[in-house]
């Protein structure tokens, strides 16, 4: 008597990939080798496994793969910042959405650390050495000769590592950072553009890598084209620092600064914010830019002038390197973004020159 079909109750409970090479007609090796890629499989071969894999409901042991492998399938991002609400930072908020699409699509999982400055390299090393994670992608804040030798002693405990905004060379380590300097020389070079000949820059502690190149940019050019320059440093990147910091100085006297460049567009937000608090109008009186291009620079009236910088982008060609050096050797590489000055609402011909027609 012919066998009739196959049941639930004829299935084994859970699957094996003896139980898949078995229906398969194959053996267990061409199973596995198919399912990690290792060769290539005739098609009417792949087809009767795939049919076996479905129709057993097989799902590989991924704690056995990574055992067998030495892989985690696992990459952590660790995010330094003195704000216990540095999540909501929006460029931390980009880099984890590009970060965690990636990572689906190559079938990773991100570790998602907020770290406070001081304890990052003690959290990288524990992830690195306890193999909880086969890269690490680090945010850091401090200053640059401190941030290389932490991160050099990261390097040593055979993981990869990638570094957010840094574009400082280390041997063993990708960076991928944008142009930051370059986005904040183009704001001066647009500010003089329409007249203004005392401009300020609006920064902030800690001076993050990418903000560091946007002062050096700032008054790389402001010096080129002799403006007089001014430099307002807030205690935070938020609104409420930056509006703090603007009481504590004059805008609108004869000699106050009529172009503002503030470190990102929160800042400029406040900036904004602060200037129509003392009377002043924006563009007529001050000119405002920021920095990064978030979403609502778009949206709030004025909308402000910013340097976009593709925080998605950044965070997903770092999660790619990672995955690229965990599943084979693969040689450093330095990635630095373009920027792009964004013009809005928020910048205007210099007051007293009214006339001048916008750039």
């Amino acid at each position: 008597m012919a066998p009739g079909p196959r049941t639930s109750a004829d299935l084994p409970a859970r699957p094996t990939l003896r139980d898949v090479a078995a229906l398969a007609r194959v053996s267990p090796q061409t199973v596995s080798n198919l399912l990690n890629g290792r060769t290539r499989t005739r098609p009417a071969t792949r087809a009767r496994v795939e049919q076996a894999i479905r129709e057993l409901d097989y799902r590989p042991n991924a704690a056995a793969r990574a055992l067998r492998s030495q892989q985690t399938r696992t990459i952590a991002l660790l995010l330094e910042d003195p704000n216990a609400l540095g999540l909501h930072d929006p460029l931390h908020t980009e880099f984890l959405h590009g970060a965690a699409a990636a990572a689906h699509d190559a079938g990773y999982y991100l570790n998602v650390v907020l770290t406070e400055p001081g304890e990052t390299e003690a959290v990288g090393t524990r992830i690195a050495t306890e193999r909880r994670a086969d890269g690490l992608i680090l945010s850091y804040a401090g200053v640059a000769p401190d941030r290389m030798g932490r991160v050099r002693r990261l390097v040593g405990n055979g993981v990869p590592v990638v570094m957010l905004q840094e574009q400082t060379s280390i041997p063993g380590v990708f960076t991928v950072s944008a142009e930051d300097e370059e986005g904040a020389a183009q704001v001066v070079e647009h500010f003089h553009q329409l007249g203004h000949h005392r401009v300020a820059l609006v920064s902030a502690e800690p001076f993050w890598p990418g903000p560091t190149r946007r002062r050096a940019g700032f008054y790389r050019m402001a010096d080129s084209l002799g403006l007089t320059t001014t430099e307002w440093t807030a205690e935070a990147y938020t609104i409420e620092a930056t509006r703090d910091v603007l009481r504590r100085h004059k805008l609108g006297g004869p000699d106050a600064p009529t172009a503002l460049l503030a470190f990102n567009d929160v800042m400029a937000l406040g900036a904004v914010q602060h200037a129509y608090d003392i009377g002043l109008s924006v563009p007529g009186d001050v000119s405002i830019a920021g920095f990064n291009d978030f979403p609502f620079a778009a949206w709030v009236r004025p909308s402000i002038t910013t340097v976009r910088l593709p925080g998605p982008e950044m965070g997903a060609r770092a999660v790619n390197l990672l995955v690229a050096a965990s599943e084979a050797q693969t040689a450093v590489e330095t990635v630095t973004f373009r920027v792009e000055l964004v013009v809005r609402d928020s910048t205007g011909p210099a007051p007293d020159q009214a006339g001048t027609p916008r750039c």
